[in-house]
């Protein structure tokens, strides 16, 4: 595994200050857990899977090593990594912003949760088209986006102030078939928020 000297941006340092309380509330799944069964199929048994924004790792990476995945979560938050790896020792963690990230092909999948929205739109289709280039032949996807092209700051994020955007749906279809991915799946789990999953 291949990974740059990285400069930590402002977002990992907000979830810093609210690590603690963000864990409370990601003690149990919402809408993942389907998707991540989905998620699972297409991956060979004892896969390796990166997490983009792992936060502290509790649902999803737990629930991936539970099911016998070796995972790497990746996040820019210190205090959240902390978590994770108390919370869930048996996957690594990666102190770093992953817009700025690079690996060699090494993942059979790779799968972001709630993060990649904290990015530009333009950043968010460089790591997408980017991803293609980290994962194994046959590798998998996954992904959640807005519904629709928005820029929003919202405040109720236990009063830390976060940034929100995301592009159209066609948007998104458009730049990772582009780069040669293929849709599997692409559904609302909830209003105006999609799940994608995506094969190479």
């Amino acid at each position: 595994m291949i990974m740059e000297n990285l400069e930590i941006n402002a977002i990992g340092q907000k979830y810093d200050q609210i690590a603690q309380s963000f864990r409370e509330i990601r003690k149990q799944f919402e809408t993942e857990k389907k998707y991540l069964d989905i998620f699972m199929e297409y991956l060979p048994k004892n896969g390796l899977i990166l997490d983009l924004g792992c936060g502290c790792g509790t649902p999803i990476d737990s629930y991936l090593v539970k099911n016998g995945f070796d995972v790497v979560g990746m996040d820019d938050s210190e205090a959240m990594l902390v978590l994770a790896a108390n919370d869930v020792p048996e996957m690594r963690v990666l102190w770093a912003d992953m817009k700025e990230a690079y690996f060699e092909p090494e993942f059979d999948g790779i799968i972001e949760w709630f993060s990649l929205f904290h990015l530009e739109v333009c950043e968010q289709k460089k790591l997408l088209q980017n991803s293609i280039h980290w994962l194994e032949k046959g590798g998998v996807l996954q992904f959640t986006t807005g519904s629709y092209a928005y820029e929003d700051k919202e405040n109720d994020m236990f009063g830390i102030e976060l940034p929100f955007f995301s592009a159209t749906k066609e948007e998104y279809a458009q730049w990772i078939e582009e780069v040669g991915y293929k849709i599997i799946l692409c559904e609302n789990d909830q209003e105006d928020h999609l799940v994608w999953i995506a094969q190479k």
